[in-house]
Order: structure tokens, then sequence, then C-alpha cells
């Protein structure tokens, strides 16, 4: 978060203006005396990663500490919003300092004066809360995307028959499975949660999104499998990408919230939470599926089209716009494509030369942050690349993707192009793999023998594709100040 977006949450944490009595700030800490102490959220208030301790007296103060060197910013865009100010005339001085200092922040760090006023424009405040959605999750994706990438590399190596009989192998082996698996679950929460519902609701509706064997909606009742009103076809879980989750997680927010307003306090402890769960599960169900049943045929009609003549121009689209299908859950058109492919009887007798073109996808989102990590100097941004642009090489872009390059959107589209760089190079080498295990750098390890220098030269070109575009076309440093 920037100094803005933090003040606003604490306002918004605090119960809001109407709340606060008095506010002070020094030197790393922000003192609210409240007028009703339960209202004030103070669980929540560490789930803001600057602010390190919080306590509170009897006489309804609030003390935040606030361990970041735009300390007094944050505490003064508080007063700000506030509109209150103590007039002590010892610290007079030191507020025409802060003041100063504010005024100077937005030609120091690449912002807008109309930044300092909160006239944030519409997409970076989306970009703003998507990041907010992801970035929490970043930690646990990392561990388990480590996982799940090293194991995946291992599966293929003769030696890795050795470890499959081991329970220990298969629980870390597990725990990667779950949490990707399980991410439209975590992702679906976290929306709900940003967007002011309850993230309990949108963690069961994330559930809607993730194929299990059990769920009632798959089985067979009486020898007949359940179809879906309008489209008529089996539920497809899958057909919900991450984007689409976010989607939906924002809608369940806002019909809980528009609930919880019109219903009557005596039936306000489950009624707009039961109403609420079914809407969103409607929702889901005729707009999400029809909508992804059409999209599906429409993308893989045309796919089809450019995989049965995959020259250098096919092989560009496809790398290019693999990870934008991805988010929105419609690579499972590119199905009964990698079926036909991995036939051992079929046309390419098991060769998979489309699979190569898509890992360049990754090689370009890749390069895209890593340009940005050079050119930037904001130190929260470069952290969260650092901390994702591995996992990015090992095939795992949705940390990197959804913190990074998709928020700022003018990286994202130019990664893509850069992916496409690299699968114009995979589609002229007519590059092929007999593994789908690996996505990614580590690829090469899947590919047919003697071909693996040509994947790295063509997941270098991905790389170099979209640092390039990138790097000089691609950062918009006052976007990068108002998202994070």
């Amino acid at each position: 978060m920037n100094y803005i977006n933090i003040a606003e949450k604490i306002l918004e944490l605090s119960g809001g203006k109407e709340n606060i009595v008095s506010n002070v700030i020094s030197k790393g800490k922000l003192s609210i005396k409240v007028k009703e102490l339960e209202k004030v959220e103070l669980d929540r208030f560490m789930e803001i990663g600057e602010i390190v301790g919080v306590t509170t007296s009897k006489d309804s103060v609030v003390d935040i500490l606030i361990d970041s060197d735009k300390s007094d910013l944050i505490g003064e865009r508080f007063l700000n919003l506030t509109g209150i100010r103590e007039k002590k005339k010892n610290k007079k001085e030191k507020e025409l300092k802060i003041e100063k200092k504010v005024e100077k922040e937005p030609e120091n760090e690449g912002e807008s004066s109309s930044k300092e006023k909160g006239k944030i424009g519409v997409i970076s405040k989306f970009s703003m809360k998507i990041v907010n959605i992801f970035e929490p999750l970043i930690p646990a994706l990392i561990a388990a995307g480590f996982l799940k990438g090293i194991i995946n590399i291992v599966d293929i190596l003769p030696e890795g028959e050795i470890y499959k009989g081991f329970w220990w192998y298969q629980l870390l082996k597990t725990i990667g499975w779950g949490a990707f698996t399980y991410l439209p679950v975590l992702v679906c929460l976290n929306t709900v949660k940003e967007f002011k519902g309850t993230p309990a609701l949108g963690g069961v509706i994330g559930t809607l999104a993730v194929r299990n064997s059990l769920m009632p909606l798959l089985l067979q009742v009486k020898g007949y499998q359940i179809l879906l009103p309008i489209t008529e076809k089996t539920y497809v879980p899958e057909m919900g990408g991450i984007l689409i989750i976010v989607i939906v997680g924002i809608m369940t927010a806002y019909i809980e919230r528009v609930l919880r307003k019109i219903t009557p306090k005596f039936f306000s402890d489950f009624f707009p939470s039961l109403m609420t769960l079914c809407l969103s599960a409607l929702f889901f169900i005729y707009a999400v599926q029809p909508l992804g049943e059409l999209l599906t045929k429409q993308i893989f009609s045309g796919l089809y089209v450019i995989f049965e003549q995959i020259e250098a121009f096919g092989g560009f689209i496809l790398a290019a716009v693999f990870i934008p299908l991805t988010s929105l859950g419609l690579h499972h058109t590119l199905a009964p494509i990698h079926e036909m492919l991995v036939n051992p009887d079929g046309p390419t007798a098991g060769l998979n030369y489309i699979l190569p073109i898509f890992m360049m996808a990754y090689g370009g989102q890749a390069g895209g942050a890593l340009a940005i990590f050079f050119k930037t100097k904001n130190k929260k941004l470069k952290k969260l690349i650092r901390n994702s642009f591995p996992l990015a090489l090992l095939g795992i872009g949705e940390p990197l993707v959804y913190t990074v390059t998709f928020p700022l959107i003018v990286p994202f589209i130019t990664s893509c192009i850069g992916g496409g760089i690299g699968g114009i190079m995979a589609g002229f080498f007519n590059l092929g793999t007999r593994n789908e295990a690996i996505l990614g750098a580590f690829g090469f390890l899947t590919a047919v023998k003697g071909t693996a220098p040509l994947f790295l030269a063509s997941m270098a070109g991905a790389v170099l594709g979209g640092f390039i575009l990138t790097y000089f076309i691609g950062v918009n440093k006052k976007r990068i100040e108002e998202v994070y």
C-alpha cells in the first residue's frame, strides 16, 4: 500500500471519520481518540504491513506504531482525512515541516498532485485492490510454488522414481498441489474481504471453482449427469479463472452489503449470509458458466486454426495469449489439442510441439518484471519482484502476474508480446516435448533430445523481448506510486 491507501485503511478500521474525536501524530506513532472503542477493528490493524503495534487505553485512545520511512506522511494524510488537527504551540514547527515534505513528496516520488488529494484514477484504484488481494497470499504461494516446481523437476528425472514411494515426498507434493488447486478459495476470500464483505462467504463461493469428484453438481443421479440451465452442459468448475474469481468475489461482497442494508435487524444474523451465498452461486452458474462456454467455443475455433498452420506467426499468437487465457480460465480450450498431441497413436506420435510455445509466455512475464525491477525505486514493488521472479522461471507465474505485471497493465501487455517473441522462435525451431510436468525455463529438461539449447535460446528470446519492451515503453512511474 502507498501512504494514502494506508491512511484510508487506518481510518476505515478506526470506525470512520464520525468515530474520531481527536488525533495526534508523532515520530512513528499516530494517536487516535475515538468515541466508541468497540467500533475499532483492533485485530485487523496488523494486516497493514507498515503497522508494527497497536495499543489502547481506558480513555478510548488508540496508539498505532508505524514502521515506515513515510510514517509522517501517513499521519499527515490521516489528519487531512479527519479534518482534525491538534493546536499545540510546541508542534507548530514540526507540522510546518511535515506539510512542506508532503508538498514536495509527489515530485520526489513521481506522483501527481491529484494523488495527494486522493484523486487516483479508477484503474489505479482497482489495480491497488488487485495487489491488496494477492499480496497476503505471496508467502504461501512462494513456498508452495517452490516445492511444486522442484518436485516437478525431480519427477521427470530417473532418480525421481526412487522417491515416489515415500510418504514425505508425496506430502511435499500435496502441499504444492493443494495451494494452487484451492487458490480460487483463497483469492475469493481475500477479494470479498477487500471489498468490505465477509471473507468466509467468499471462501465458500470460491469452492465452486475447485474440481472435486465428490462435488454434488458433478455426480450422476439415477444414471444421469446434472446439466446446467441455458447451456444444457455439465458443470465445469475450472471454467472460472483467477480474474473471473475476482469478479465473482466483488459481486459477492456487493450483494452482501446491499442485503445487510435492507434486511431487518431481527433477521440480520443469518438472512444476508444465506441469500449472499445463494445469489452469488447463481451468478457464478448463470453468468460465468454460459459466458465461459461461449468464449471457449470461439477461442478454440481460432486457436485450432492457428494450431493447424503453426508457423512462426502462429507461435507468436499462441505464446502471447496463453497468460491472458489462463487468467480467465479459458486455457481449458486447449485440452482437446493437448490430448491429441500426447496420444502416442496420434498424428505426432505423442510429441507435443505446442507446449514449448506456451512455456515462452512465462519467460516474457519474467523479462517484463525484471525490467520494472531495474527501473523502479519503489521498495515494495522491488521486493514483490525479487520474491516471485524465480517462480516464474519455474512456470508458476501467478505471484508475478497478479502482483506485478497485471496491476500495472502496460507491462502485462509488453510481457505477453515478449512471450510471443519466444513463441516465434519455438515455432521456428519446431521444438517439442514428451512431458507436461514442467513449465517455464526448466522445460528444456523435457525437450526432445538434442533440442535443449534451442529451447533455452527461445526462452532467452522471450525474457529479452519482455525486458526490452517493458523497459522502454512499459514502465509508468506515476502508476507505480499510485498502486504500490
